[in-house]
């Protein structure tokens, strides 16, 4: 299970993509970077809105469709990445490389694999429930 983040980790995130982060992270997907496309705090922010899971490299194609049918539970369809970049859509990517997020365990299960979505925002959610 993911750990919801707390307050201030929320406040760090870009203001148009908090509530996605939250509900990603919700969802169980392990959120790591991300941004709104429009407030460039940091160099590697993008000129379009994204966030990045970080993902087994054996879970890859699973969670994939599951972020897929996630995504689409909430209204937002996802569709082929077209030639000016704004519509949703999944990006999957491996590289043979280790995240070392425990450098004490032996396991393989965070070999990197990456999901990252493009062209999501807070405002493409459902209204949250009061």
């Amino acid at each position: 299970m993911t750990a919801p983040l707390t307050s201030e980790e929320v406040e760090d995130l870009n203001p148009g993509c908090r509530r996605l982060v939250q509900f990603l992270r919700s969802a169980g997907f392990e959120t790591f970077d991300s941004g709104d496309g429009v407030t460039h705090e940091f160099t590697n922010d993008n000129d379009c809105p994204y966030v990045a899971m970080r993902v087994s490299k054996f879970e890859l194609a699973d969670e994939t469709d599951r972020l897929f049918h996630v995504l689409k539970d909430a209204g937002i369809v996802t569709e082929r990445m077209n030639s000016d970049n704004t519509k949703p859509t999944i990006q999957v990517t491996y590289a043979p490389y280790v995240w070392d997020n425990d450098p004490d365990d032996d396991l393989d299960d965070d070999l990197a694999g990456e999901l990252v979505l493009f062209n999501v925002t807070d405002a493409m959610l459902p209204p949250e429930k009061t």
